[in-house]
């Protein structure tokens, strides 16, 4: 399958090594036993390459469903263009192969100032907090619920002072002078400022936030 990014949604100048949402449903990615042409139930023989056709790229499936073939899957690209549309392609159908994908890859491969963290939340019986880095896995508080989110899962935080996700410390953030905190959230209403993101000492006297207005439903957070 041909993907191509539309070089008019690139804005401003070239990214290097930019993670790729593929969000989409087709019939032939559904697993054989359902019709489709993908061999492995957990999408392991689906792998991503460059637009020969052979340089292979990093990738993190976060979500695949055999009977519809639906994939929620990121994909990191060493170039996107502003000038000219980028083509990559995706293949599958291969039984014997391991498993394809390079989870901490696609998001390390900058050099050491890239991703510092990043929670997709994925929905399930169980909400989770993995850190795809494979360094800063999260631990829940007071059983924040799994829901369904603009991106595959999210999770519910019904209590804005007594639920959340806390991580070790991040130190390798204290050194930057620039940097991007990122999160999807949905609030339902609104209240006194709650923290979406933040890092603080450990009496609470400095630190920076992330905030808005509102109970939250935090979908994906990226550092």
């Amino acid at each position: 399958t041909k993907i191509t990014v539309d070089h008019t949604k690139v804005p401003n100048t070239n990214q290097s090594y930019f993670p790729v949402l593929i969000n989409r449903t087709d019939a032939n990615w559904k697993v054989v036993g359902s019709g489709g042409h993908v061999s492995q139930s957990d999408g392991g023989d689906i792998v991503f390459t460059s637009s020969d056709g052979t340089t292979k790229l990093d990738h993190e499936i976060e979500k695949y469903t055999t009977s519809t073939g639906e994939v929620i899957a990121w994909v990191e690209v060493p170039t996107l263009a502003t000038a000219t549309d980028t083509d990559i392609y995706m293949y599958y159908g291969n039984a014997t192969v391991t498993d394809q994908w390079n989870i901490n890859g696609t998001w390390n491969s900058g050099g050491s100032n890239y991703f510092k963290g990043v929670w997709h939340l994925p929905n399930g019986t169980s909400l989770t907090a993995l850190d795809s880095t494979g360094v800063n896995n999260g631990t829940l508080t007071n059983t924040p619920t799994a829901t369904t989110g603009k991106v595959g899962g999210a999770g519910s935080f019904t209590s804005a002072s007594s639920q959340y996700i806390n991580t070790s410390d991040i130190s390798s953030i204290d050194s930057l002078t620039t940097f991007t905190v990122e999160a999807w959230t949905y609030l339902p209403s609104y209240a006194s400022n709650y923290t979406i993101a933040g890092k603080y000492d450990s009496g609470l006297s400095k630190g920076l936030f992330f905030q808005t207005y509102g109970f939250v439903n935090a979908n994906a957070m990226a550092f």
